[in-house]
């Protein structure tokens, strides 16, 4: 239990899969349409679904059949808005104008810039499936060519960073308090209006180890990427799996915990600011708890 502002909970849990919010047991009509990447016409065997769309923060899940290429010809690029992809499942390679290239499989996160031009390929047997975070609502992300064989100044606009072997740290507890122990935060990428960071939480860990936590002022996204638990609210529980995907708004009182005894539980996790250094955790006291 827990006193929420204006007595609301404001958060969802959407499986991604059949669109069902978990949080209301309603279906949310997300869009799927084809990519237009040949700019002309749309990119068949490339579909995309819509999870979250906010002003500040968006998430998709785009698929790419075998054999398929994004864009067709020539590379995509995005002039104002940055970009985040991470490769949920599947492989594929990564071209860039400057002439390198980067093979990419489950755990690669990918970083562009505003107008970093880029081109994914999928030669291989199996979908590439992906996740991308836009810091902008998605229908204000623009798709621009670049053209293959053009010369690209810019130096710098793309990282790449395979997560389970990005360096980590315990996350903090709250102020003035120890370490949660055996929860583990990797900071993926800093951007100019959204950051990324890899969560691992070892089975008993708890996050936070007692009552809530929320972010004031920041709007959070969170993908189950491995493993199972179960993330508290203060008015339900609900059984965390792989393809769950979270919003939590500012100020939202949740608590995600690895109730299992033998795997770690994995998370991707996107906040509505550059750093993860501007993303403030409060302690929601909570009046009572039990979980059974």
């Amino acid at each position: 239990m827990y006193k929420l502002k204006e007595g609301k909970n404001n958060y969802q849990l959407i499986d991604c899969s059949t669109s069902i919010d978990l949080h209301t047991g309603e279906y949310v009509p997300s869009a799927r349409s084809r990519i237009g990447g040949s700019y002309d016409k749309p990119d068949f065997g490339h579909l995309v679904k819509f999870i979250y769309e906010f002003d500040d923060i968006s998430m998709l899940l785009p698929t790419q059949e075998p054999g398929v290429d994004s864009p067709y010809e020539d590379f995509v690029f995005h002039p104002e808005h940055e970009e985040i992809e991470y490769v949920i499942s599947g492989s594929g390679t990564m071209f860039y104008p400057d002439g390198s290239t980067f093979d990419v499989k489950a755990g690669t996160c990918m970083y562009h810039a505003p107008g970093q031009p880029h081109r994914l390929c999928n030669h291989n047997p199996d979908p590439l499936n992906l996740l991308v975070v836009h810091s902008v609502k998605l229908s204000q992300v623009a798709r621009r060519r670049f053209e293959e064989g053009k010369k690209y100044a810019k130096k710098g606009g793309h990282k790449l960073v395979y997560c389970p072997d990005a360096p980590s740290r315990e996350a903090p507890g709250f102020s003035g308090d120890a370490p949660d122990k055996g929860h583990y935060v990797s900071t993926i990428f800093e951007g100019e209006k959204a950051c990324c960071i890899y969560v691992v939480m070892k089975p008993g860990n708890s996050s936070p180890m007692v009552d809530f936590v929320s972010h004031p002022e920041v709007k959070e996204l969170v993908y189950i990427v491995e493993g199972h638990g179960i993330g508290i609210y203060p008015d339900k529980a609900y059984n965390l799996r792989p393809g769950l995907a979270a919003y939590h708004a500012p100020e939202q009182p949740a608590k995600f915990w690895n109730n299992t005894t033998d795997e770690d539980l994995r998370l991707l996790v996107f906040y509505s600011t550059a750093k993860p250094g501007n993303v403030l955790r409060t302690h929601k006291k909570a009046v009572g708890f039990e979980v059974i």
